[in-house]
This record gives structure tokens, C-alpha cells and sequence, in this order.
């Protein structure tokens, strides 16, 4: 990689993740260069200068962006809009990236640390709370960018949540955190018979706990039903990513970009997008039934 083309040209704060990268780990900083050479016609002017101190997030726009190239979309930036556009046939679609931080140090609701000693319980309703607040804040941003009209109402608009920063974040299992942030969905369940006879099954079934809100410490309640909230229909669906910098999406033992992204679609938008419409992946596809709620998990091409 010639050194023009490079992000690490400069040294950076002693002790970041930058400088880590920048002199300890080459075949991180390779990858991460091989990315540059496709994402700068693309990046702001403010990005090199950004990506030495805000490393995870800067990050996360630009492996999203390559990421959708590489799969063959047509990408496009905009100084006043959303980080990234997907020009399709008929329309457009824009994607908001965002990578929460663990939270206030001195809050009680922070994500804490990966601690491998000893055993703890899962911060599961603290990871949701991150996810949602940063949901939260970028469907204001939303918002301000419609209001100054570089952004067109009519078009769908996703946002797209980073876990980068979130090393105690485990997205493993039948509900991932980032589902709990926007459907109103517990702790899954099963269904016991009490009075069943000998010969007749006693297990009716699993299904989840129903929790439209989580708590913070101070007990205040945050919605976590906002894809059925006709409040949030700008948002047409959440596409989250749980790798980083230092630790690529691996198939069969190679790099493969995107095949961890999850697409869960709104309910309710406004502007939804076609089931199947990332290509890759896996995709949340929500249907009600009357008063009941699924989710259906499908799994699509990784290569």
C-alpha cells in the first residue's frame, strides 16, 4: 500500500487504538489501508484527521460503505445528508451509521468493560438502552435533514448500529439485543402444562416475554416497541454489525465483509424496503397476527 493512499501517516494519541494499529498490528493496518483506497473518493474532509481520534466510528462509515460496494451497489455520499446513499433503480436509499459508546462513565446504565474473571451476568438491558439511545438520535438527525430538504421524505432511510465499542455486547442466540431495542421483546420462555396426563405432552411451547420498556437504574422507562410506533415510520429498518477494526467477519477462515449485518425492518415505516432487499447476511422479516408478533429470521448468501 503506497503511503499517500495510507490513513496511518501520522502518529496519534499514545496509548489509542490508532497507534496500535499504526505500529503493532501490520496486517490490520493493510486491510484497513486496502478499504481507504475505495472509500476516499467518498469521505468527508474532515475524515483522516477524524480517524485517528474517533478510530471505531469513523470506521464503521467507511467498512459500511466499502462493504455495500463490494456487494455491487451503487454508493454515493452527501455533504448534508446521511453518511451514506444507495442509488437503486426508481429511488434512493439513505443509510445513518452510528456506533454507540459505552455511555457516561459515571452513569450506573454504562456498559462495562469484558471482564473475563470470575463469572457475570449478562448487561443485556444496558446494551439495549446504547443501541437505543443512539436509534434515538439518529431519527432526530433524520429529522433536521428533511427539515433543510436534503433529503427527500419519500425515500426509505436506515439506520445502521455498529456494537464496535461495545466489547461486552454478545450477539449470539435467538434474539439478538439490537431486536429488544426496537420490538417489544423479554426473555424467551416456555410454556409448561401443569395438569397434563401421562400420555399427553406437558411442554405447549416457547415463546417470548412481551416488554415494550427497559429500565434505566433511576427507573425511568425507554419504549423498546418502536417498530410499531407510527412515530418512528421514517425509519424503515435497522442494519447492525457487531465486528470492528480488529476482529473481521470470518467465513470458512477468510474475511468476508457484511456477512454478519443484520437488516431487521420496521413494522411500521413509511417507506419500507423489499423483504431480501440487503442481499446478504440475515434479515428480521416482522408479521402480526392479531395481537401476536413474529419474527422471522432469514438467513441469506454470505459470499
Amino acid at each position: 500500500m503506497k503511503r499517500e493512499f495510507s490513513l496511518f501517516g501520522s502518529p496519534g494519541r499514545p496509548g489509542s487504538l490508532y497507534e496500535r494499529v499504526r505500529t503493532r498490528e501490520p496486517h490490520v493496518r493493510e486491510r484497513v489501508d486496502q478499504l481507504w483506497s475505495e472509500y476516499r473518493r467518498l469521505a468527508d474532509r474532515h475524515f483522516e484527521t477524524e480517524f485517528r481520534e474517533r478510530l471505531h466510528e469513523r470506521f464503521w462509515e467507511m467498512y459500511l460503505a466499502c462493504t455495500l460496494l463490494e456487494r455491487g451497489r451503487e454508493v454515493d455520499s452527501s455533504n448534508s445528508g446521511p453518511d451514506v446513499l444507495i442509488r437503486e433503480r426508481g429511488g434512493c436509499v439513505w443509510i445513518e451509521a452510528v456506533c454507540p459508546s459505552q455511555g457516561d462513565p459515571c452513569s450506573s446504565d454504562r456498559v462495562p468493560d469484558l471482564d473475563f474473571n470470575g463469572v457475570h451476568d449478562y448487561p443485556s438491558d444496558k446494551v439495549v438502552l446504547r443501541y437505543r439511545s443512539s436509534i434515538g438520535g439518529k431519527v432526530c438527525a433524520y429529522q433536521e435533514y428533511v427539515s433543510a430538504g436534503a433529503v427527500n421524505p419519500s425515500d426509505p432511510f436506515v439506520i445502521a448500529v455498529s456494537a464496535a465499542q461495545l466489547e461486552a455486547a454478545f450477539t449470539a442466540g435467538p434474539t439478538p439485543d439490537i431486536l429488544k431495542a426496537v420490538y417489544p421483546i423479554g426473555c424467551q420462555q416456555i410454556h409448561v402444562r401443569l395438569d397434563a396426563s401421562a400420555d399427553e405432552d406437558e411442554h405447549v411451547g416457547p415463546d417470548f416475554q412481551h416488554r415494550p420498556v427497559v429500565y434505566k437504574s433511576n427507573d425511568s422507562g425507554v419504549a423498546t416497541n418502536i417498530f410499531l410506533d407510527p412515530c418512528y415510520a421514517q425509519v424503515s429498518a435497522v442494519l447492525f454489525s457487531d465486528s470492528n477494526v480488529l476482529n473481521p467477519p470470518l467465513v470458512n477462515g477468510r474475511v468476508a465483509h457484511g456477512s454478519e449485518f443484520l437488516l431487521v425492518h420496521n413494522l411500521s415505516a413509511a417507506n419500507p424496503l423489499p423483504h431480501g432487499w440487503l442481499g446478504f447476511g440475515t434479515e428480521y422479516v416482522p408479521r402480526l397476527s392479531g395481537d401476536s408478533l413474529s419474527l422471522s429470521c432469514v438467513e441469506l448468501p454470505s459470499t
